[in-house]
């Protein structure tokens, strides 16, 4: 516990405000994965083609921001992207 109330109250609101930021990332992660996959799903090659770099820019910015670790990211990406790969016409 704190020496004084007031500080404690600071870090109870800056912690807030942090699982704030950190579930609204992780929610956006999600959202992309699911369309991702609903797209891989109804095999709409050309816009997984275009959606591949926004995913793994949100995926890095997420590991850069520390919300998830970097090989939770890098696992991420490679699983999707292995996914993508052998469902795709060649």
């Amino acid at each position: 516990m704190p020496v004084k109330k007031h500080a404690g109250l600071k870090a109870l609101r800056q912690s807030e405000k942090r699982k704030a930021k950190n579930q609204k990332i992780k929610q956006g992660m999600r959202v992309f994965e699911k369309k991702f996959r609903s797209l891989l799903e109804a095999k709409n090659f050309t816009a997984l083609r275009e959606m591949v770099p926004t995913l793994c820019q949100t995926f890095d910015k997420a590991a850069r921001g520390k919300v998830i670790k970097k090989n939770k990211a890098q696992r991420k990406k490679s699983r999707l992207m292995s996914l993508l790969n052998k469902v795709s016409p060649k």
